[in-house]
């Protein structure tokens, strides 16, 4: 256990100074660990090779309840990096028995934390920072056992990474005058991580391994209660964590082998980066950045194998998971002015990447299973609210402009064709979102879903007529979760002196992709042979832009935008062969999402022009195919898709509500849009061939959409300043 707290501090002072720097963020925390265990004996030989490594730190460099006087820069850090590399091996042999297990588990936990505390702060530049360094875990669990008669091994590695980074301003007065301000958290996190297991017994064997990996991070810049002046002010908050592990587990025996491979990782982290409440006359600037971006990645291979003279069996289980939320926000009561640009964004860029092989081979039966999830549940929201949040965006000096996501991608697909070519699917292609620059106030939430899986279970029986092989696999992939940007009851430049470039727009654009390809494959000279395969890939999402009982002013265009997209490719195939060969594959995909760009809620609107659009596409292609042969083969395919899109753009109330508070709208001229594109590209195919064959496929697509653009209990223009 490496344990300890690094304090820098100035509190309940005065100080007049040229130039501070202020840090807890020197040196770095390292565990080199090795465990092993390796025996032998003529009758039974036992080994644990155990590993228990632990990081607890904390780290703050603080400003508490002090006045500060900086002609310079001021600079207050905090970080370091914290690493941890381990090892577990063992090996034993034994003339009957040979039993072992590697344990490795690794543990970071912890607070970094930059804090300015009910202080007054009078300053050049300031620069609240935990971005230095990373939390960085490699380990290897590794067993090897051998016996005449029985061998078990297991290899077991476990990694977790629970840390705080903080960079706060809290009931605070900092007064910069034109110099430029930064509260930025960052947080790295990564684990690299194998786990191994390979025995031979010469009448049985039994392999497991396993590794589990939990990310779960929380990242926050923020600054509440506060007020002041400066030139720039940026409030950053990113997390680039990542998961790379394998797993495999091999046996091989004269009778009865065994082997298991399993995997469970989850990134579940915090992302937030705010400007809330208030302090005498709030914040006087020229330009504020609000900005959350997550980019979590994991990538899992798995592997399971066994071979025996008389029975084997090999079984994968893969599950991945990351569930972020990521956040940008101005409210609780905030009060801003800004000469000229505001941009509030948050974004999301996760992806998946599973492989996995379960094989077996036996002389008389052979069973090769393999199950695998996959889950995307991210929450990404840019978001304005609070009756007493005041933010004004003015556009001053029109050539200044703020560079802010569009929500649109680069290096993405074309959507003329459907999502289908390998060449385009890794499954991320350097996916990015794309930059633009606005003039005025920018409220952007932007989010990217990436899972690609591959997978093949196969098995083989080689006894002639005597013997039976089955091989199964499953998949199913889940993309849930909303993205949201949006104001919601504020006041939106309602102070004075805006100038002609002031432009308001509220967006919110979701990508999604997944693709699996799949295989089951059983067969040899014996009497049975199954395959099985099953693909299920479901999409929910939620996709919304809004303007909700709010009251907003523009000079120039006020617009509020939504745009979705769901590609989904997959191919399930089975394939089996013996005197009697059943085999059926089916491919599953459910999408519902919805697509909204709303202006509701009795908001009052008085801007240059208002547009309003929201746009979805879907392209969808599930594939599934059977093929079998033998003496009576039978086969059987089946794709099923079920697209519940709803793409919605809408003024005012909806129309089934009984009452609700007119909102109006003065604007030069009016835009409403809405528009929704599915492309199917759907294959099902099934042969049999033998003596007596039976081949059936079946495809059914459902599609049901419903796409509105309207308006409804809207007041358009007013006396003596009519639409358009």
């Amino acid at each position: 256990v490496l344990q300890g707290t690094e304090r820098a501090a100035i509190e309940g002072s005065t100080l007049n100074l040229g130039a501070l720097d202020l840090s807890a963020a020197l040196g770095d925390r390292t565990i080199w660990s090795l465990a092993g265990a390796f025996g032998g004996a003529g009758t039974t030989a036992v080994g644990i090779a155990d590993t228990n490594n632990i990081i607890l730190s904390k780290r703050l460099a603080e400003v508490i309840d002090s006045d500060l006087t900086v002609g310079g820069a001021l600079t207050l850090a905090s970080g370091g990096s914290s690493k941890i590399r381990s090892m577990a091996v063992g090996a034993g042999g034994a003339g009957t028995a040979a039993v072992g297990g590697s344990l490795a588990i690794n543990v970071v936990e912890g607070e970094e934390r930059a804090e300015i505390k009910g202080s007054d702060v009078e300053a050049g530049s300031l620069l609240v920072e935990v971005s230095r360094g990373e939390t960085d875990i490699k380990t290897l669990a590794g067993n090897a056992q051998g016996a005449g008669t029985a061998a078990v091994g297991a290899a077991i590695a476990v990694s977790t990474i629970n840390q705080k980074r903080i960079a706060r301003i809290i009931d605070s007065t900092i007064e910069l005058g034109t110099g430029n301000g930064r509260v930025e958290a960052a947080t790295a996190g990564h684990i690299l991580t194998l786990a191994v297991a390979g025995v031979g017994g010469g009448s049985a064997g039994v392999a497991f391994s396993n590794t589990s990996n939990n990310i779960a991070a929380q990242t926050r810049a923020e600054v509440s209660n506060s007020g002041g002046s400066a030139g720039n002010l940026e409030i950053l908050a990113s997390d680039t964590s990542s998961i790379h592990a394998g797993s495999g587990g091999v046996a091989g025996a004269g009778a009865a082998a065994v082997g298991v491979g399993t995997a469970i990782n989850r990134v579940a982290s915090e992302i937030h980066a705010s400007l809330t409440g208030n302090l005498r006359a709030g914040w006087a600037l020229r330009n504020l950045r609000i900005d959350a971006n997550s980019k979590a990645n994991i990538i899992a291979g798995i592997l399971a194998g066994g071979g025996a003279g008389t029975a084997a069996v090999s079984t994968v289980a893969a599950t991945n998971i990351i569930q972020t939320l990521t956040q940008a926000r101005i409210g609780g009561g905030a009060q801003v002015v800004a000469q000229n640009n505001i941009a509030v964004s948050a974004r999301n860029l996760d992806s998946i990447l599973g492989s996995a092989v379960s094989a077996a081979g036996a002389g008389n039966a052979a069973i090769a299973a393999l199950a695998t999830v996959n889950v995307v549940e991210t929450n990404t929201k840019a978001f304005i609210d609070g009756s007493g949040t005041s933010v004004s965006a003015l556009a001053v000096d029109a050539s200044d402009k703020l560079l802010v996501d569009s929500g649109a991608l680069n290096n993405a697909p074309s959507d003329d064709h459907e999502w289908i070519q390998a060449e385009q699917f890794n499954p991320y292609p350097n996916l990015s979102i794309r930059q633009h620059q606005i003039n005025g106030l920018a409220v952007q939430a932007s989010s990217v879903q990436q899972v690609g899986q591959i997978a093949l279970s196969a098995s083989l029986a080689v006894v002639p007529l005597a013997s039976a092989a089955v091989s199964g696999v499953v998949n199913t992939t889940v993309l849930g979760g909303n993205t949201l940007g949006y104001i919601d009851g504020a006041r939106i430049n309602q102070a004075a002196g805006a100038g002609t470039a002031q432009n308001v727009r509220v967006g919110a654009n979701s990508h999604s992709y997944t693709a699996g390809y799949l295989a089951a494959v059983a067969g040899g000279p014996s009497a049975a042979a199954v395959g099985a395969g099953v693909d299920n890939t479901i999409i929910s999402r939620l996709t919304q832009a809004r303007l909700s009982g709010l009251q907003l002013n523009s000079r120039g265009l006020t617009e509020v935008s939504a745009g979705s997209g769901q590609y989904v490719s997959t191919i399930i195939a089975s394939i089996s062969g013996a005197i009697v060969a059943p085999g059926i594959s089916s491919s599953l995909v459910i999408l519902k999402g919805e697509t909204e760009a709303l202006v509701n809620g009795a908001s009052q609107l008085d801007v240059g022009s208002l547009k309003v659009s929201a746009s979805a596409l879907q392209r969808l292609a599930p594939n599934a195919t059977s093929l079998t042969g033998g003496a009576v083969a039978v086969s059987g395919a089946l794709a099923t898709l079920y697209n519940q899109s709803v793409t919605r753009a809408w003024l005012g109330a909806d129309l089934n509500a009984a009452t609700a508070a007119r909102t109006r709208v003065l604007s030069g001229g009016t835009e409403v849009t809405a528009n929704n594109s599915t492309g199917i590209a759907m294959n099902v195919a099934s042969a049999g061939g033998g003596g007596m064959a039976v081949g059936g496929s079946i495809g059914i697509a459902v599609v049901e959409t419903t796409t509105e653009a309207g308006a409804s209990r809207v007041d358009f223009g007013r006396a003596g300043k009519p639409l358009g």
